[in-house]
């Protein structure tokens, strides 16, 4: 195994949040884009979503730059975790246009 992915409800909020972790010797490749890609495609298609959010912890750049490659927008900062987070979030409309599916 070299990381997790997926959809999941994101606590104290009303939205689904797409989260994935990757092992380090794995980082760099666009493993995590291409897989919280399709669990997004799939939460948009198959369950009908409106949008789908991600949080990070500030400073978690690597993340934040996966979020932008889908197509997500900065909403806020607050707490996730015991943790300050960035939220993004993105409509199905913009996720389809920024990624040309």
């Amino acid at each position: 195994t070299i990381g997790t992915a997926g959809l999941q409800p994101l606590d104290g909020t009303d939205d689904v949040e797409v989260g994935y972790a990757i092992i380090p010797e794995y980082w760099g490749r666009g493993i995590a884009t291409e897989a919280a890609r399709a669990w997004m495609n799939f939460g948009f298609v198959e369950k009908r979503l409106a949008r789908i959010a991600a949080v990070a912890a500030i400073g978690n750049t690597a993340s934040f730059h996966v979020m932008k490659k889908l197509g997500m927008t900065h909403e806020k900062t607050e707490e996730h975790w015991g943790e300050t987070c960035d939220f993004y979030a993105v409509s199905r409309e913009v996720f389809y246009r920024r990624n040309n599916l």
